[in-house]
Formats: C-alpha cells, sequence, structure tokens
C-alpha cells in the first residue's frame, strides 16, 4: 500500500508547496493540511505586483527566477528530507513537470528510499477532494513510480 495512514503527501511547484499528512483510509483517504511553504519574499512581492500565473518566476529575469526556483528546490528537499526522518509511513511527492528533478536530485539517499511514490504531475491547484481521490488511486499502481 502506498497510500497508508500517517504517511506524508507533498504537493509542489515552483513557487511553492503544501504539505498534508494522510489522517484517515476508512474510506477513502482523507488528508489534513499540515504546512504551506512558499518561495522567499522577493518571489512573492514580484508575483504580487505583476499580477502573473508565472509562480515564482514572474516579474524576474530570467537568472534571477532561475536562482529564485533552484534555492525553493533546496528549501523543499530539506524539508522533504526532514519529513523522511518522521515519517515511519513514508512520503508521497507530486511536482509539476520541470520542478520534480530539480528537487529529486537534491534529495538524500534516506530521503528517496523513503518516498512511497513520485508523481509528476501540477496539483497545487487541484481541490482537496480531488487530492484525496489521486492518493487513493495510487493504491492502484505498483513500483511506488507513478506518472
Amino acid at each position: 500500500m502506498i497510500a497508508r495512514k500517517g504517511a506524508y503527501v507533498v504537493v509542489s511547484d515552483d513557487a511553492g508547496a503544501t504539505v498534508f499528512r494522510i489522517a484517515n483510509r476508512v474510506s477513502g483517504v482523507k488528508l489534513d493540511d499540515v504546512e504551506a511553504l512558499e518561495v522567499g519574499l522577493t518571489a512573492r512581492t514580484h508575483q504580487a505586483t505583476c499580477g502573473s500565473d508565472n509562480g515564482a518566476r514572474s516579474g524576474m529575469n530570467g537568472a534571477a527566477a532561475e536562482k529564485t526556483v533552484e534555492a525553493f528546490a533546496d528549501d523543499l528537499a530539506e524539508r522533504i528530507d526532514t519529513l523522511a526522518e518522521q515519517a515511519g509511513r513514508g512520503v508521497i511527492l507530486f511536482a509539476a513537470p520541470g520542478f520534480i528533478e530539480k528537487v529529486r536530485l537534491r534529495l538524500s539517499d534516506k530521503s528517496k528510499a523513503a518516498l512511497s511514490a513520485i508523481v509528476e504531475r501540477d496539483c497545487r491547484d487541484m481541490r482537496l477532494a480531488e487530492l484525496e481521490e489521486l492518493v487513493h488511486s495510487l493504491d492502484e499502481h505498483s513500483g511506488g513510480q507513478v506518472h
């Protein structure tokens, strides 16, 4: 079983992440919101000023945007490392295409081993009920890697 009670679910793109914990498995998956992680204040200020949908990269030149994304990938990998140490039930990572590899490259070997599934899909704007159903559906897949 991939989606076990007590496992953490991390949903991320290059502008932020939300961490959930699987709280219940009685009838499907029920997720509790644990925390939200955001790109640094500078990136949020640019996003708010520009009013763009481009996440952390809006309003910044290419080099500054990439540096911000790389720094967030570092921060997120560190947080996943901590979750992996705390989670006896595993960690499930959903990350947007293009960003997932940046995070994966930064994870410790211990964290990589603790990942129950890595899903290359942008789910940050997904309704909670849809996300719960998606997490529940992971149990139908085998191998721990779902794309």
